[in-house]
C-alpha cells in the first residue's frame, strides 16, 4: 500500500477488519498489538496468547510486547486486538490481567492504549466496556468485521486473507543450519534497509 493512501476509518470494525489484511490472514489465539502515529497507523505485531503461568504475572509478556513496538519510534500510542473465544468469562476475564499490564507499561513508555477488544470466532467486544447498552452480551457479530466498509475497500484494492499459517497445505521445509544462517544474515540487511522507510506509514482518518 502506498503511503499517501488513506483509509477511512468509521469505528472499530474497520480496524479489526484491517488486521486480517495487514498480517495477511485472521489470527487465533494471538494477541495483535498496532502502534500509532496520532491518527496514522504504524506497525502491526502479532504474538501468541500466552499461557495460565504467564498470565499469573504478566509484566514480563508486556515488558516484550513494549519492545518490540518501541522499534517504531514515531509511535505515540497503540491498540490492542485478543483475538480467542475465552475473552467472555466473568469479569475480570481471562486476560484483563494482561491487558490491564499492557495498558500500564505501554503508557508509561507514551504508548497509551487508546482502545482493546476480544475477537472471537463468532463475537467480539471492546474489552473494557460492560455496559450492556452499548456492549451487549455475548457481543456483537464477527460478520461485522468481515462485512465493514474497510474490508470492502481493501478486498477492492486487491488485498486478500488467506490462511493462517499453521493451515498451510503443505509443512514447512526443513532447513540447514547454514541456510538458516544466510536467511538471518539476508533477514538483518532487509530490516536496515526497511528501518529507513519506516516514517511510511498507512493513514486511519476517523
Amino acid at each position: 500500500m502506498k503511503p499517501s493512501e488513506h483509509l477511512t476509518v468509521r469505528g472499530p470494525e474497520d480496524i479489526l477488519g484491517f488486521i486480517p489484511h495487514s498480517l495477511g490472514y485472521w489470527p487465533a489465539d494471538s494477541l495483535v498489538a498496532m502502534t500509532l502515529h496520532g491518527n496514522r497507523l504504524g506497525a502491526t505485531l502479532r504474538l501468541d496468547l500466552p499461557g495460565p503461568e504467564t498470565l499469573s504475572d504478566p509484566k514480563d509478556y508486556a515488558d516484550t510486547v513494549l519492545g518490540y513496538l518501541q522499534a517504531d519510534g514515531d509511535a505515540d500510542g497503540a491498540l490492542l486486538a485478543c483475538f480467542t473465544n475465552d475473552g467472555w468469562m466473568e469479569p475480570p476475564g481471562t486476560y484483563r490481567g494482561l491487558l490491564d499490564a499492557l495498558q500500564s507499561v505501554l503508557g508509561a513508555a507514551g504508548m497509551p492504549v487508546r482502545d482493546a477488544w476480544y475477537v472471537g470466532d463468532a463475537f467480539w467486544r471492546d474489552a473494557y466496556c460492560t455496559e450492556p447498552s452499548c456492549c451487549p452480551s455475548p457481543g456483537r457479530s464477527v460478520q461485522a468485521i468481515r462485512d465493514s466498509m474497510l474490508n470492502a475497500e481493501m478486498v477492492f484494492r486487491g488485498s486478500s486473507v488467506g490462511p493462517a499459517p499453521e493451515d498451510g497445505a503443505h509443512p514447512p521445509p526443513t532447513l540447514s543450519g547454514e541456510d538458516r544462517t544466510a536467511i538471518l544474515a539476508y533477514e538483518e540487511t532487509w530490516a536496515e534497509q526497511l528501518d529507513r522507510r519506516r516514517g511510511a506509514g498507512t493513514s486511519l482518518a476517523s
